[in-house]
């Protein structure tokens, strides 16, 4: 795999890619923590 340098960080390391994976996946669990904090916040 040939190296992509952004911000000096090879983001075309495989390791990263499947990181990145995980973070998608976790989207939604963010998104509806963040949702029921604002909630709790306005209360």
């Amino acid at each position: 795999m040939n190296d992509l340098i952004v911000h000096k960080i090879n983001i075309a390391h495989h390791r990263l890619i499947e990181l990145t994976k995980l973070a998608d996946q976790a989207k939604p669990f963010y998104d509806w923590i963040e949702k029921h904090a604002k909630r709790k916040l306005v209360i």
